[in-house]
């Protein structure tokens, strides 16, 4: 009996890390297409093809997703991972007014294994539900927390300064409105971009509306400018 030809042993075939096959793919490109059936195939952390037809490319795993919807990951480009665990402690349509005094309670006895906890189960949360990227927006106060779980689960996470403020807007925080400190920790974050393949990256951030002088959001703006990196 004749047999097949198995052209998935021939040398001429791309190497790759994993294709994604049988996909109903919203590639969210300009023309909005949609490709039924299709693959995606990826190579270490880059999509190197999208299409119909992923024969030139033999992969190390191969996920047939039967038909079920592939489309680009969300991004949340402002969350504050610690008050994932304070959700519970106020109502739903809760005011500002209201909200203040529980947040501010809460986060004057927050502790390291409870931020963690909080970080931990809102980095699972977005990744359930397809969030592939985050910005956590200066409420946390170790950084290094959120970094390390986000590495752990694989999302990819933007950090910026910690409760960076001049000016007291009677927030929840208890960290003090100082300008030297604020001055000094501005851009601390920036040192994780030293590898831009790294899945946490920093960015400039400062805590709060109305927080800020216009003093201190020029030099906030300058140096995201020179770094290259938004500010929020």
């Amino acid at each position: 009996m004749e047999s097949k030809l198995d052209t998935k042993s021939f040398d001429y075939l791309t190497e790759v890390d994993l294709i994604i096959k049988n996909a109903h793919i919203a590639t969210v490109n300009n023309s909005n297409q949609i490709i039924k059936n299709g693959s995606i195939v990826i190579d270490q952390t880059k999509i190197v093809h999208i299409g119909l037809d992923s024969s030139d490319y033999k992969a190390k795993r191969i996920i047939d997703v039967g038909g079920s919807l592939v489309h680009p990951g969300f991004i949340d480009n402002h969350v504050h991972l610690n008050y994932h665990s304070l959700r519970w402690l106020t109502r739903d349509g809760a005011n500002w007014n209201e909200s203040i005094p529980i947040h501010a309670k809460y986060m004057a006895n927050i502790n390291p294994e409870a931020e963690k906890m909080s970080c931990t189960l809102a980095i699972l949360e977005m990744v359930k539900n397809g969030t592939t990227s985050f910005l956590e927006a200066g409420g946390i106060t170790d950084t290094d927390v959120v970094s390390e779980v986000a590495m752990d689960i694989g999302i990819r996470a933007f950090l910026g300064d910690s409760f960076v403020r001049d000016i007291n807007s009677g927030g929840a925080t208890t960290v003090d409105h100082d300008k030297d400190r604020a001055y000094k920790l501005l851009g601390s974050e920036l040192n994780r971009n030293k590898n831009k393949n790294e899945l946490v990256q920093g960015v400039v951030t400062l805590s709060g509306m109305g927080t800020a002088s216009d003093e201190l959001l020029k030099f906030a703006k300058d140096l995201a400018d020179k770094n290259n990196v938004i500010l929020n």
